[in-house]
């Protein structure tokens, strides 16, 4: 089975996409390649969203900030905007993949909680959407 290739869309490529990444490649397993990038990227991963990680058993030896100029979105079979409905609308149009708009608050600038509570909705969030598509370890 060919992975699925999703790709997370969030502001800044800072906080919540470098999370939801690691969170459904841990998740989904071979199942599925996971990517994210930011409309206006920072170019780093904050601190706390890699300690939040690694305090829930998340990788994030492969996580960085990157630009949507950074992935192939001719691969890319989900896009995920975790902004809501404005976050696809920013998007070229010529990606013609499935389109999902999640809600997520950017704990950016928050305490440690703010972190631990975005990874709990996103854990929820990300369960679903593999049931949805039959992706995770039962499923290669």
């Amino acid at each position: 089975m060919t992975p699925l290739n999703v790709l997370f869309v969030c502001y800044a490529n800072t906080c919540r996409s470098p999370m939801a990444e690691s969170i459904l490649n841990t998740i989904g397993g071979t199942t599925v390649n996971a990517v994210s990038a930011g409309l206006h990227p920072t170019g780093r991963v904050a601190d706390l969203s890699l300690e939040t990680l690694r305090s829930h058993g998340y990788p994030v030896t492969a996580l960085s900030s990157k630009g949507l100029e950074d992935i192939d979105l001719d691969s890319i079979d989900v896009v995920i905007s975790l902004m809501g409905q404005p976050g696809l609308a920013a998007l070229p149009c010529r990606i013609t993949a499935e389109r999902i708009a999640w809600s997520i608050r950017d704990p950016y600038g928050e305490d440690e909680d703010a972190y631990s509570s975005t990874v709990t909705t996103m854990e929820r969030k990300i369960r679903a959407f593999c049931q949805d598509h039959g992706l995770g370890p039962g499923n290669a």
